[in-house]
């Protein structure tokens, strides 16, 4: 696996909503396990994510992947992912 295409995600927004939806997908079998998270980190790491805010992301995926699950109202945690993702 390389980081060859990683320039297409050219601002920190797309970088962390990318990051953000990978999450999501990731918990089809409800968890990210720790190989898929160290996969994540070296990814943040190389985009300069911190892990402050992967840690922001993987709680607000799990969330997320809840509301999906569930049919849930899911404006007030978009809010949040919006929240984050933007400052």
């Amino acid at each position: 696996m390389t980081n060859d295409n990683l320039p297409v995600l050219d601002t920190p927004a797309v970088q962390k909503m990318v990051l953000y939806e990978l999450m999501v997908l990731a918990l089809a079998d409800l968890r990210i396990d720790q190989s898929e998270r160290h996969v994540f980190d070296d990814l943040a790491h190389e985009l300069g994510i911190d892990k402050d805010t992967m840690d922001k992301l993987e709680a607000l995926s799990q969330d997320g992947f809840s509301l999906v699950t569930v049919g849930g109202n899911d404006d007030h945690h978009r809010e949040k992912v919006l929240s984050l993702i933007n400052g």
